[in-house]
């Protein structure tokens, strides 16, 4: 009898022995901190300045009116035609307008650009010199057609001004297309219009119209 309940007691102890580290284990199990979780990437950081052709801030440095076809029609006598390459073919007394200049461009906002084309010229003689200059504020709106190919018209006037004495000013629109050869290299081109508005040659009065298909070359900043 006390046999009995000797070991009764013993497999009590035992199962209750069992039970308890059973629960503990799962105690331990059920706190153990949830496995890490991937961490989600930050979004990549958008690019800092422009980044494509007409965004706002852009800067675009160009040499304009490289080469070209023009017709010139003076307000007294006949029109004629002129082919020019790196060059005015006709001088300022017979095209004011046609020299190459060098023009910057600044996109304020997209797509609205403001900029100023010049350019200069000094003759040193014996006894006369003779200095010349054409500055030619715009503005400009300009659009992708493709991925490589822009449309930027402007719109500004043309002042030439020489110390023969000679003064023009003219209302200049252009109708570029625009080769977007790289992200840093344009082409320029198109039709330009300079519509002469006033104009004088030593005393008298002379106003020059000159229409003309030129080329360019641009960087982009």
């Amino acid at each position: 009898m006390t046999s009995t309940r000797k070991r009764t007691w013993q497999c009590a102890a035992i199962l209750l022995t069992v039970v308890g580290t059973a629960a503990g284990a799962r105690a331990e199990k059920t706190e153990e901190p949830p496995p890490p979780t991937a961490e989600t990437p930050a979004p990549a950081a958008a690019p800092a300045g422009p980044t494509g052709f007409g965004d706002g801030g852009q800067f675009v440095l160009s040499v304009e009116n490289l080469f070209g076809w023009t017709y010139v029609h003076p307000s007294a006598g006949s029109g004629f035609n002129g082919f020019s390459l790196f060059a005015n073919a006709e001088g300022v007394g017979a095209s004011p307008y046609n020299f190459p200049r060098l023009s910057l461009d600044w996109f304020v906002s997209k797509p609205i650009s403001i900029g100023l084309a010049a350019s200069f010229f000094r003759i040193s003689g014996s006894d006369s010199n003779l200095t010349g200059f054409e500055i030619a504020p715009r503005v400009g709106y300009s659009m992708m057609l493709g991925p490589w190919l822009a449309f930027w018209p402007r719109l500004g006037v043309t002042y030439v001004y020489s110390s023969i004495p000679q003064k023009y000013l003219g209302l200049t629109v252009d109708a570029l297309l625009a080769i977007v050869a790289s992200p840093h290299v344009m082409i320029p081109f198109g039709p330009t219009a300079d519509i002469g508005l006033t104009g004088t040659v030593g005393n008298g009065s002379l106003k020059y119209t000159t229409v003309g298909l030129y080329f360019g070359l641009a960087v982009l900043l």
